[in-house]
């Protein structure tokens, strides 16, 4: 089964986070004041990369687990949350999560939807695996804002090659390819983006901006005044980043225990395996179906195999 997706395998992501420490920490504020008063029981970051931000909103949580589509950023992780006791790392296709129904009570989505050309199939995957009364972090790039205004003036980084419209800030269509290569990455008017979440039937509770702060000459700006920006202010257009905490409906209930919820990401039955580090390469197939993957360490590569 093959989705339209962007592979990100071997690039050095945290090469591309570093002089950027006032934005991972605003994000990082933006998750922590999300998910303040919540049940706080089991986070899923969704596209967690390298930890960025799951190893700083880890401690608000009894129980976390990561996934992504590539296994290196995980393998980071595993090193670096040495600490933390329960921990569940997966590599998965956001279409496709390798986890049960209801498996989370918070769930963030840090700069994801955006690389996907199918939003909407990643956002009712998400809310998904996200328990009932359960709080979703996900965040987009809206348009027009300053930040596509900047990529219209950008010269190199060939707009007028790549897109079928030019420029971004100006043309009509909801949703927009920004470029073929290196990765396919989209930017969506805020109805567009607000209309797939009133689908798929999430509330929105609360809105947060971000990403002036990353670009100059506005880094020069003190990090304390992005901060009140994001989280005492409603967003106003312009910021290159939005963030939107959703709730999913129903009451929040029990959620399954951790060590059962792993799932075939291909037939969605379970795949009988606990949460056991293993120092070598294990072999996993699920009996249902013959999906194959493997196991290491706390990493689980349950990606689609067929």
């Amino acid at each position: 089964m093959t989705d339209p997706l962007a592979s990100y395998q071997g690039f050095d992501f945290r090469r591309m986070w570093q002089g950027r420490e006032k934005t991972i920490r605003l994000e990082i504020a933006i998750g922590k004041d999300a998910f303040q008063g919540e049940a706080r029981k089991r986070l899923l970051d969704a596209g967690a990369g390298f930890g960025r931000l799951l190893l700083p909103l880890s401690g608000l949580f009894a129980e976390v687990a990561g996934v992504d589509l590539n296994p290196e950023g995980l393998d980071i992780i595993d090193k670096a949350g040495s600490n933390l006791d329960p921990l569940l790392l997966a590599t998965g296709n956001v279409y496709h999560l390798p986890f049960a129904d209801g498996s989370f009570d918070a769930v963030v989505c840090s700069r994801v939807l955006h690389h996907l050309s199918d939003p909407a199939r990643a956002i009712e995957e998400l809310l998904r695996v996200t328990a009932p009364g359960g709080a979703l972090l996900l965040s987009y790039n809206p348009r027009p804002s300053l930040g596509t205004l900047l990529s219209d003036l950008n010269p190199d980084r060939g707009h007028r090659q790549a897109l079928d419209v030019w420029p971004l800030t100006r043309t009509s269509p909801d949703f927009l390819q920004v470029a073929h290569r290196p990765f396919p990455v989209y930017s969506s008017t805020q109805g567009h983006f607000e209309g797939l979440l009133s689908e798929q039937g999430a509330q929105v509770e609360r809105k947060y901006a971000s990403g002036l702060e990353d670009l100059f000459p506005f880094r020069l700006v003190p990090y304390r005044f992005w901060e009140t920006m994001a989280l005492e202010f409603e967003p106003f257009p312009g910021f290159p980043s939005v963030f939107v905490k959703l709730r999913k409906g129903g009451q929040l209930s029990s959620l399954p225990r951790l060590d059962s919820i792993l799932r075939c990401p291909l037939c969605r039955l379970p795949l009988g395996l606990g949460l056991h580090p293993t120092p070598s390469v294990v072999g996993v197939i699920c009996p249902h179906c013959g999906n194959v993957g493997e196991h290491q360490g706390r990493v689980y590569r349950l990606r689609i195999s067929k």
